[in-house]
């Protein structure tokens, strides 16, 4: 797995997009989307070519973690969903803090104006 939920993420200067790829293509038009190898997407906003503001990554193995990027770091509050989307983890610069129920995962994303990932 790429980086981890603890890495900072730099995919745009690592990896080239994969047209192949549809996730990207069914992007919001406010939000810009980078495929990378390895089945792993980020959507988010971006600042000066570098990962910034809110964005959601989705790692190659279905885990999906939404949260605010300053200078290509994990800052402040996020929540990591589990692959199988029956758990989910409060996250705070990018580290684990403590599980929490999907409710409560789902309410600290709307909370702070994260976006929910496509089914959970």
């Amino acid at each position: 797995m790429f980086g981890g939920p603890t890495s900072p993420v730099n995919p745009a200067s690592r990896f080239p997009k994969k047209a192949s790829d549809e996730v990207c293509s069914r992007a919001s038009r406010s939000a810009d989307c980078i495929n990378l190898y390895y089945g792993e997407v980020y959507q988010g906003q971006w600042k000066g070519g570098n990962i910034e503001g809110r964005g959601t990554y989705r790692y190659a193995r279905g885990t999906v973690k939404v949260g605010f990027y300053k200078a290509e770091a994990d800052v402040g509050e996020g929540v990591l969903w589990m692959p199988d989307g029956q758990a989910a983890v409060r996250l705070r610069d990018g580290a684990f803090v403590e599980e929490i129920s999907l409710e409560e995962a789902r309410r600290v994303a709307a909370e702070h104006g994260l976006p929910l990932p496509e089914g959970k």
